[in-house]
């Protein structure tokens, strides 16, 4: 799975950075900055020692906050539990998806 340095959400270009001063600031492996239009990543140099499937993990977890804060729906943005399953599903789902429909 790639993950990008930028997406676009209802005409809003949303960065993607990774930020290692996140985790022990924030105690954070991911944060939504909405105002910022960012997501921030604490990255595999800090939490993980190569690039793994936590790390897309983090990235999708912040993007589902990002796109329930799109919908104005923030009941499910503060539920992380809620978030955290929707994210680990959309991940398996992306990781294991195969072929390409014609």
């Amino acid at each position: 799975m790639v993950i990008p340095k930028e997406f676009v959400l209802f005409g809003q270009k949303i960065k993607v950075k990774i930020d290692t001063s996140i985790l022990a600031s924030d105690d954070a492996e991911g944060l939504a900055l909405y105002r910022e239009n960012t997501i921030k990543i604490a990255g595999h140099s800090v939490v993980w020692p190569q690039k793994t499937s936590r790390e897309e993990q983090v990235f999708l977890h912040e993007l589902v906050h990002f796109i329930l804060y799109s919908m104005h729906e923030d009941d499910l943005r503060k539920n992380e539990k809620f978030v955290d399953v929707f994210a680990s599903l959309l991940h398996q789902a992306l990781i294991t998806a195969k072929g390409v429909l014609k």
